[in-house]
């Protein structure tokens, strides 16, 4: 699920810029989602009294 999601995340950056195609809302859109995710990953791990590199090897990779 996270390389799939990485692997979208990554089409979508590249054709961002592309006026006249869904690719930049279809990103925004799965940006949105995965921010969510990314968040509620590191809230229940914070929680959790997870280690902070622990932590980062859970979390995915961002759109910007």
């Amino acid at each position: 699920e996270v390389a799939r999601d990485d692997y979208l995340l990554g089409i979508f950056r590249k054709n961002k810029a592309e006026m006249f195609s869904m690719a930049p809302v279809m990103g925004y859109y799965l940006a949105k989602q995965n921010e969510i995710r990314v968040l509620r990953i590191a809230l229940v791990c914070i929680k959790n009294g997870v280690d902070k590199q622990e932590i980062r090897k859970k979390l995915r990779e961002l759109y910007a």
